[in-house]
């Protein structure tokens, strides 16, 4: 799976257990690895879905990105 794009990435917290049905995945700036949000299950939409947080802007490529990565997900 990708988990590495040009200005994001993606990482499973280090308190997730990756073998679990429906992991949170949180997605950081490569130049300052901090974090710009998180892709979590939506139990109700019964989908992944991005939360993205407060101050964050991304451009259209990043947001690309983003559904790439759920995408992948589903």
């Amino acid at each position: 799976m990708k988990t590495k794009y040009k200005h994001i990435y993606f990482e499973l917290p280090k308190s997730v257990n990756p073998k679990q049905d429906h992991p949170t995945y949180w997605c950081c700036n490569n130049k300052t690895d901090s974090l710009l949000g998180r892709i979590f299950w939506h139990k109700d939409w019964t989908k992944y879905v991005f939360e993205m947080y407060e101050g964050t802007v991304f451009s259209q490529s990043c947001l690309f990105d983003v559904v790439h990565f759920i995408k992948q997900l589903s």
